[in-house]
């Protein structure tokens, strides 16, 4: 028995042999991961972030020499 050439038959491989793309599947697991995943956007996280972003646009470089969430102290 001969293999059978989608292309031959002008049909596409995947839908052929109904197989999807790898990122098809990686996107339906961000999905999944999404749908299961609370967010946890808070008053004070909002109000970290926001003063992150204050800080980063005022174009001054932050110090490096700060402890471990200085700049941003979110619980994630």
């Amino acid at each position: 028995m001969s293999d059978i050439n989608p292309a031959a038959l002008g049909t596409d491989i995947a839908a052929a042999t109904g197989a999807r793309p790898r990122a098809y599947q990686a996107a339906r697991e961000v999905e999944r991961r999404a749908a299961v995943t609370q967010g946890d956007d808070n008053p004070r996280n909002r109000a970290a972030l926001q003063r992150l972003g204050q800080l980063l646009a005022s174009g001054r470089p932050l110090d490096d020499n700060v402890p471990r969430g200085y700049y941003l102290n979110i619980q994630v």
